[in-house]
């Protein structure tokens, strides 16, 4: 089933420096369902717009309008977009919006766009790592991951044992 572009954008979460390519579609309610199958990763593939975007299949996102690139629920509310946060690197806009069409999704006839806030999908757990983001439910948090504790203890002994080696070599014994 394929969804017009509505609008890209260039987006960095947390406190990374690389911009990660955005789209804006109006989901049918079928992608919405589909989406909350996959815990919001879904494949895509880009046509009808420029290199490097054009002809390419990618993992994205799907998350609402309201929650990505920051919190909007106004914007949602009035638009009704969810955005695509697709895993590639950000080459700049693309001369012309196109479409995309999601791989797996069936394209029924009566496939009609999501109206109301109400159709969003409700399963509130879903985890998606990118870059090293975590996004649940279309909020980015800054990932966890960093020194765990018992290496900042190591790294603080380390310190002072060269301090207390410092004290005892400079004694005028």
């Amino acid at each position: 089933m394929a969804f017009p572009i509505h609008r890209w954008d260039a987006v960095q979460f947390g406190s990374s420096t690389v911009p990660v390519p955005i789209a804006y579609i109006l989901p049918s309610n079928e992608l919405l369902a589909f989406a909350a199958q996959t815990q919001g990763t879904i494949q895509v593939m880009l046509t009808g717009t420029s290199f490097p975007y054009g002809g390419r299949q990618l993992e994205a996102a799907l998350v609402s309008s309201a929650d990505v690139p920051n919190c909007r629920p106004h914007f949602f509310n009035k638009t009704q977009l969810y955005v695509l946060v697709l895993n590639s690197d950000w080459y700049g806009y693309p001369d012309v919006l196109g479409t995309c069409t999601v791989m797996g999704l069936s394209s029924p006839k009566d496939a009609a766009p999501a109206s109301s806030p109400g159709n969003a999908p409700t399963d509130k757990k879903k985890e998606l790592k990118k870059e090293g983001l975590q996004m649940s439910s279309g909020k980015q948090q800054p990932s966890t991951k960093g020194i765990s504790t018992p290496a900042v203890v190591v790294i603080l002994v380390a310190i002072v044992l060269l301090f207390l080696l410092s004290i005892f070599l400079n004694r005028d014994d």
